[in-house]
């Protein structure tokens, strides 16, 4: 071979090693962040329970009162809002580079219906819009009881979207 042969070769080499380091360096990004998406999920759903007579927030903490859950749990719930909510959303609408946490709030009433969800954060880029829109079609929850009786249930919902650098 012919030292400019071995160089283009070694060229050749650096630049694949470089790209691929580039591909899983995105690869763990994105996984980190579908994880770091999950775990906030989860970690940032708040529970309390609002009496319909008084109108007054109360926490369920007595051995007969149930909070308001999604049919099928947590993963039930997470499931709908990933096939409801296009994660792409800031993306395509141009948001700059970095992770967006959007908190809203909404209501479960007496007959498991989702209502008044509105989002305490204003990012923008059709993020609000978008949790807000899952929210209002979302089914029907497992109302809240409380001393046995339903009640209206308020939640705290928070979702990240991220947005990547531009390539």
């Amino acid at each position: 071979m012919h030292a400019a042969e071995v160089n283009a070769n070694n060229n050749l080499h650096l630049k694949t090693t470089t790209m691929l380091q580039m591909i899983i360096k995105r690869s763990i990004l994105a996984s980190a962040l579908l994880f770091l998406h999950c775990y906030l999920l989860q970690a940032q759903t708040a529970n309390t329970t609002n009496n319909d007579s008084t109108n007054k927030v109360n926490n369920v903490s007595s051995a007969g009162d149930v909070d308001a859950t999604f049919p099928g749990g947590f993963d039930a719930w997470f499931s709908y809002l990933r096939k409801s909510i296009d994660p792409d959303i800031a993306t395509k609408n141009g948001a700059p580079t970095g992770t967006y946490k959007v908190t809203v709030g909404f209501t479960i009433g007496p007959d498991g219906s989702v209502t008044g969800a509105k989002a305490a954060t204003n990012f923008g880029y059709g993020m609000e819009s978008a949790v807000i829109k899952a929210f209002k079609r979302s089914p029907k929850w497992i109302p809240a009881k409380q001393n046995g009786k339903n009640v209206i249930a308020y939640k705290v919902q928070a979702l990240v979207f991220a947005v990547p650098k531009k390539k």
